[in-house]
């Protein structure tokens, strides 16, 4: 592998690393009050909201929905 493959290999593998150790975070969400959904860390559309982290208890006593692209539930 040259470089430039180890960099990309090295970047791509970022998320799965990051997605393995969201499990271990007591089944922590970010919700986005705006939409009134809750999502993973690493879902998209957390980057462009303003957030709150809490469990996912707390986001459905909050009565906030889950994303179905990222699938939050699943924790």
């Amino acid at each position: 592998m040259n470089r430039t493959q180890i960099v990309v290999s090295t970047m791509l593998s970022i998320p799965i690393l990051m997605s393995a150790c969201t499990g271990g975070n007591n089944n922590k969400v970010v919700a986005i009050e705006k939409t009134g959904t809750y999502h993973r860390e690493i879902c998209s559309p957390v980057n462009m909201a303003k957030t709150k982290l809490m469990t996912v208890a707390e986001a459905k006593a909050d009565h906030l929905r889950p994303c179905t692209v990222c699938k939050p539930d699943s924790l």
